[in-house]
């Protein structure tokens, strides 16, 4: 009678390795218009909104500036996991700009351009 014992895949991950998951609060600031567009897009495909701004930051930002038709900007916050929170700062750092900024940007990029995930 052979005896099995279970082998560790490759595709193990040592729990020493993995990211930050607690939850970190993050205030967001957007343009209005893009967040009816992601609350629109939220409430139609049962997405939490927490994780479109995740998604959206572990995209990276828009390279460019971006355009709206209206000037007004709407704040509110959201749990995202704390790495996603030391990604922002890195990236806010990296670019030289606020961290609001820096998430609006990453969150514009998925919204209000073609290639974005939640362009519609």
């Amino acid at each position: 009678m052979a005896i099995w014992f279970p082998t560790i895949s490759k595709n193990y991950v040592d729990p020493a390795d993995e990211k930050d998951l607690e939850p970190k609060k993050l205030m967001v600031q957007v343009n209005e218009s893009l967040k009816k567009k992601m609350m629109e897009y939220s409430e139609l495909h049962f997405i939490p909104l927490s994780a479109i701004v995740a998604y959206s930051i572990l995209q990276g930002p828009y390279e460019g500036l971006p355009i709206y038709e209206d000037k007004e900007t709407v704040q509110f916050f959201t749990n995202v996991p704390a790495y996603i929170g030391e990604q922002v700062k890195e990236g806010a750092i990296e670019h030289n700009i606020r961290e609001h900024f820096y998430t609006s940007l990453c969150i514009y990029k998925q919204f209000m351009v073609p290639e974005g995930r939640f362009f519609e």
